[in-house]
């Protein structure tokens, strides 16, 4: 009964991996083709199985201003969105991890293929 409980978890994981994979694989084919300057990178971290979860980033690309603010003006040459935007673009290796091991994996990554730096 053990034994099956624990055969049972290992294919539950396994098919968990299995979509976990073709999601990733999918979402590296739809950026193909694009100006993406972290595609490599996100090509790296797809194909290494060694993450306890996939690094989510650079930030940046999943942040966005609420339009209601997007309108106000900051000053008389900028407005909230230029602000924050050239705040938040100042450091462009920003990825969210949820380990510690998995953020010595991901610098790692970001080192070789020349993204360990602020641009």
């Amino acid at each position: 009964d053990e034994q099956k409980k624990s055969l049972d978890d290992d294919e539950r994981l396994l098919d968990y991996k299995k979509k976990q994979h073709y999601r990733w694989t999918q979402e590296l084919k739809q950026s193909r083709g694009s100006n993406d300057p972290f595609f490599t990178v996100k090509a790296a971290i797809n194909e290494d199985g060694g993450f306890h979860a996939k690094p989510i980033g650079p930030i940046y690309q999943y942040l966005k201003v609420r339009e209601e603010l997007s309108q106000r003006p900051y000053s008389r040459e900028f407005n909230i969105t230029d602000m924050i935007e050239s705040f938040i673009k100042r450091d462009t290796t920003t990825f969210l991890v949820s380990h510690a091991a998995d953020a010595d994996r991901l610098r790692r990554i970001l080192k070789q293929h020349n993204r360990d730096h602020v641009e």
